[in-house]
């Protein structure tokens, strides 16, 4: 038996967005970027746990804070985050073609409730909700969605166009106007958190 209470009024989320951008032309028709950029999110989504299971016990127990009722979920947004990251990007302009583009960001995204959006197998995790009494601010950790490392490559190549000569002007239309392009990204893992039976 599952209690789920909503608040009448609930906020709207409110999100603070500042950067600051450097960027420096240098020799061999390169451009260097540096960038501070970050956000802090205030009123996000959250869940509650106000009856939870207590000694560990298991799904049979059914021991709870409240021992005769079942589960009591207050959905909410009392969850806040803060973002902050270090951009690096090296550009070099088009010459003889081709223009390349890679970006390196160092960052960190800390909050206390993104991981109701996520799930571990079929069921979502048990650390996705808050449980009373504990404070909120137990929670405010890695989230769930904290990629520490990126790195972002792209590469543009345009070929030089082939001015056919006489009798070939349709060979020229079939090879010329292409463009190929690429982008590869690598990041860092996301935190996990390791589970047994339940919290």
């Amino acid at each position: 038996d599952t209690s789920n209470v909503i608040p009448q009024k609930l906020l709207d989320p409110l999100t603070y967005e500042y950067n600051l951008r450097i960027q420096r032309e240098l020799p061999g028709a390169f451009v260097l970027a540096v960038e501070y950029v970050g956000n802090r999110s205030e009123h996000e989504y959250a869940t509650t746990e106000f009856n939870p299971q207590i000694n560990n016990q298991t799904a049979a127990g059914q021991a709870r804070i409240f021992p005769t009722r079942g589960r009591m979920i207050r959905e909410d947004n009392t969850a806040d985050s803060n973002y902050n990251s270090a951009q690096f990007e090296l550009q070099h302009k088009t010459r003889a073609g081709l223009t390349f583009r890679g970006v390196y960001t160092y960052s960190k995204l800390l909050d206390d409730g993104s991981e109701i959006f996520t799930s571990t197998g079929a069921n979502l995790s048990t650390y996705s909700e808050m449980q009373y009494p504990n404070s909120r601010r137990r929670e405010y950790a890695p989230s769930a969605f904290d990629h520490r490392h990126r790195i972002v490559f792209s590469a543009v190549y345009q070929p030089p166009v082939w001015h056919a000569g006489e009798g070939y002007h349709w060979a020229g239309h079939v090879v010329n106007g292409f463009t190929f392009s690429g982008i590869s990204t690598f990041q860092s893992g996301q935190p996990i958190n390791p589970e047994i039976g339940f919290d």
